[in-house]
């Protein structure tokens, strides 16, 4: 599945695509607006890697 993310405004920040085939710590790839990849182990997880990406965390 392939997951879009956006901020509190509508706007997109990233894409989260849950890959299968990958290790269970890896199995969540997070891409950001500026060609960033990442794998993470939980959604959730890369959902915050995007959103401290974008700073909305800060």
């Amino acid at each position: 599945m392939i997951y879009p993310v956006q901020d509190n405004h509508g706007n997109r920040i990233g894409t989260i695509i849950m890959e299968k085939g990958n290790a269970p710590e890896a199995r969540w790839v997070a891409y950001s607006q500026h060609d960033e990849r990442e794998s993470f182990s939980s959604w959730e997880a890369a959902r915050n890697w995007l959103e401290n990406k974008a700073g909305m965390n800060s």
